[in-house]
């Protein structure tokens, strides 16, 4: 019985050890004072970046509330580097992180259908992301300008790309760019 007892509780001190280092590797998300944002009942809109960080850790909740709108230009021109937006995030409207030139990575919500209108238009540095699963649509010019671009996974859940989304992404290739084209073959134009 005392062999037991200590198995336990050397069990729940490992346990403890494991769970502490891995709050301790996972970033703290922004402060609710970095943002401005308007409340609807339960629902949380981000309308603006007011913080200076570098790296953007979107909070899944502020006042107790769920954070689940990227408002209209809400982090346009912005000097992020990183951003990570969580899962509580439905949508993210037109132009949210558009001009954000030194922006590189990008961790979006799983739970949004749209990459709306110009979202990430002339993030210039972003080289990498991944669309989740569940999103039907790419619409227009939301990539344009993304020239750093070369990799990018699209789930076969998306049915729609609009006009030029991808105009400019030139180091979009291989099946990707084949699987844009199959879809919309003006999608990499660039008439603007």
């Amino acid at each position: 019985m005392k062999k037991f007892l200590i198995l336990i509780l050397l069990a729940i001190i490992f346990t403890s050890v494991l769970f502490s280092c891995e709050i301790k590797n996972n970033p703290a998300a922004n402060p609710a004072s970095d943002f401005e944002y308007t409340i609807d009942g339960d629902n949380v809109t981000i309308t603006k970046f007011i913080g200076t960080s570098e790296e953007l850790i979107i909070p899944d909740k502020i006042d107790g509330k769920s954070v689940t709108t990227i408002g209209r230009m809400a982090f346009m021109y912005n000097n992020f580097t990183k951003i990570v937006i969580p899962d509580s995030v439905t949508t993210i409207e037109d132009h949210a992180f558009a001009y954000s030139v030194l922006l590189t990575t990008v961790t979006l919500s799983k739970n949004i259908t749209t990459i709306d209108y110009s979202i990430f238009r002339d993030c210039g540095s972003l080289s990498s992301i991944i669309i989740p699963e569940g999103v039907t649509a790419i619409n227009g010019i939301a990539f344009r300008g993304c020239v750093s671009l070369a990799d990018l996974s699209i789930p076969d859940s998306v049915i729609f790309i609009a006009d030029e989304a991808f105009a400019q992404c030139d180091l979009i290739t291989g099946e990707t760019r084949e699987k844009i084209l199959k879809i919309n073959p003006k999608a990499f134009d660039d008439t603007l």
